[in-house]
């Protein structure tokens, strides 16, 4: 994303012609002293960037408000110089594009001053081992078709029979305006630059009109292309690290041709269709300049597809380049509603946002950036193991080394968390365990399932009392001390310690309790057996009288088969409980088992 640049405007008066002294033509405009502020008539001023009056030199004028935008194009962003206003008034000589009559070292304008200024600058980076690349494009847009004007043969060869160009202006992915086919010449010296300025300055179109003996008939656009490569420093501020970085620049100068009226150029033929081509044009980039600057419009959409103008100057209005434009006016009374509304456009241009970037080399600027990365890792990883530095940022040594026992506390609170974690496992088992060990079936005796249910609420209720601190609340509770590491690690240990003898002395409790129980089933099974002995006895007994006695009654009969089905019955009980007998002793075995495996642990963790 780039940065927000307004479209800079600079106004230069040129002095009355001797035409309008003649003719006896006031000035109109006039300026602040000190200001950059016109004055048209006497009720309406106009404030801009730069204001150059009638005697300004083009050196002033370069030095002003060129100067500071050639240097700006050293790191790396597009610049743009425009010239705008109505014919004849001074355009071509402040860039400098008219070769006539005249050398191009006489009254340098713009583009020669800036040529000069750009080749001193890149001489000078030479020694720094910056290295430079340039190429120079030419081209007129005459009658709405793009004519090149760096082209070996005739300019017009590019046209097709019909008039039409065969150069086409498109958009590459990165947004910027390109002409495929338009010559690209290389050049090394500002000899070079100037000699194709000359050459495409003759092939341009040209011809007098009643306003303006030699008024240019198109609008021309002189591109220099800089490529400089240059070295990066390391992280030690040495320039021998081999990393180098490509920026990429384009410097444009426009130079439009005039607004004029057909009925004062007196124009009839190709100069008023070229006339009217001009104004079409001019028209389009007007709407342009109102949909970006005028701010009570709100436009959504700029129309820069109107005309090819507008399209070639895409990158300078509201694209990527810092731009200035200079308004060139008449102060003649005669051209005072040209000068009016050359002054309201150039105002509302001050209005235009452009979105400015430096223009890396894409690939040349990520390995750049990984190098310098690499090796300010390196160089820091060397510091840190010759313990030249133990952090390197705002922190002071005191605030290191809480980050450092913060950080071991982590530590020691994950290792706590993960331990507490398989506590509450081996916890969940027991709970289980003594659940499994409270399911009575429905003929045990009351009295059997009142000692069973105390026993097991005793040991929930004692476990619970050993578990009622959560991990979380032990560990902030060690936390909130103010010991060091050392001092954390040995709480944890003895509260490991602790639960551990806590919970090996309800275990032995509980140990104790079912070896009670245990026994008390092992005396009543003895008696239970013992009673069954007796019973079998008797039955078999009775069994015998019985069928001995076959006249026996019939109540003495009732009453021995109601004595041996209780008998019956007796033995099921007795069978019952000897079933649960049995897999109390296997749940004994387990926690034995189980127990003895805690007595290990805690051994171990004394020892530590």
């Amino acid at each position: 994303m780039g940065d927000d640049a307004s479209v800079r405007v600079a106004v230069r008066i040129r002095p009355l012609l001797c035409r309008e002294v003649a003719e006896r033509s006031q000035t109109c405009v006039s300026v602040t002293p000190g200001e950059p502020q016109i004055w048209m008539g006497s009720d309406k001023t106009f404030t801009f960037d730069y204001v150059f009056d009638l005697d300004s030199s083009q050196e002033i004028v370069y030095e002003t408000a060129v100067a500071q935008l050639i240097e700006e194009s050293f790191q790396g962003f597009n610049v743009t110089v425009l010239a705008y206003g109505q014919t004849g008034s001074g355009k071509t000589y402040t860039m400098g594009t008219g070769f006539e009559d005249e050398s191009p070292y006489h009254l340098p304008g713009i583009i020669t001053r800036a040529i000069r200024s750009i080749f001193d600058q890149a001489n000078a980076k030479k020694e720094d081992g910056v290295t430079f690349e340039f190429d120079c494009q030419f081209l007129e847009l005459y009658n709405e078709e793009i004519v090149d004007l760096l082209a070996k043969k005739d300019a017009f060869a590019s046209l097709q029979r019909d008039g039409r160009s065969q150069l086409k202006i498109h958009e590459n992915f990165n947004g910027d305006i390109e002409i495929p086919g338009l010559s690209r010449e290389v050049v090394s010296s500002e000899f070079d630059v100037l000699r194709l300025l000359k050459y495409g300055g003759l092939s341009r179109t040209t011809a007098a009109t009643a306003l303006n003996s030699s008024s240019s008939r198109s609008h021309a656009i002189f591109t220099l292309n800089m490529v400089q490569h240059r070295q990066v420093p390391d992280v030690d501020g040495k320039y021998d690290s081999g990393v180098s970085e490509i920026l990429r620049a384009k410097i444009h100068f426009v130079d439009l041709a005039g607004s004029e009226r057909l009925k004062r150029t007196g124009s009839e033929g190709i100069r008023a269709r070229e006339g009217i081509s001009i104004n079409s044009g001019l028209l389009a980039l007007g709407n342009v300049i109102s949909a970006l600057g005028d701010k009570s419009r709100k436009a959504t959409h700029v129309p820069y597809r109107d005309s090819k103008l507008t399209r070639l100057l895409q990158d300078s209005l509201g694209g990527n380049s810092k731009t200035l434009m200079i308004a060139c006016v008449s102060p003649s009374d005669i051209d005072f509603m040209e000068t009016l509304n050359t002054f309201r456009y150039a105002n509302r241009a001050r209005n235009i946002k452009n979105k400015v970037q430096i223009n890396y080399d894409e690939s040349s600027r990520t390995e750049m950036l990984l190098r310098q990365e690499i090796e300010r890792l390196q160089l820091e990883l060397m510091e840190y193991k010759q313990g030249k530095r133990s952090f390197d940022g705002s922190l002071s040594g005191h605030d290191f080394e809480d980050l450092l026992t913060k950080n071991a506390l982590l530590l020691t609170e994950n290792a706590h968390l993960r331990s507490q974690v398989a506590l509450l496992k081996e916890k969940n088992q027991l709970f289980d365990q003594l659940a499994g060990n409270s399911v009575v079936r429905e003929d045990v005796p009351e009295e059997q399932i009142d000692d069973q249910a105390f026993v097991q609420s005793q040991d929930v209720d004692l476990l619970t009392d050993i578990y009622k601190d959560t991990p979380e609340q032990r560990m902030m509770s060690v936390l909130e001390d103010d010991g060091d590491a050392n001092s954390v690690a040995l709480a944890e240990i003895n509260d490991k310690i602790r639960m551990k003898e806590e919970l090996l002395e309800e275990l032995g409790k509980s140990r104790e309790r079912i070896l009670m129980i245990k026994q008390q089933y092992e005396h009543r099974l003895e008696s239970l057996e013992s009673k069954i002995k007796s019973l079998e006895v008797e039955r078999d007994k009775i069994l015998k009288e019985g069928g001995n006695e076959p006249t026996s009654s019939s109540e003495i009969k009732r009453h021995y088969e109601a004595q041996i089905q209780e008998m019956n019955k007796s033995i099921k009980h007795l069978q019952n409980l000897l079933a649960q007998q049995k897999k109390a002793l296997a749940d004994q075995n387990k926690l034995e088992t189980q127990l003895s495996r805690r007595k290990e642990e805690l051994l171990e963790l004394k020892q530590v």
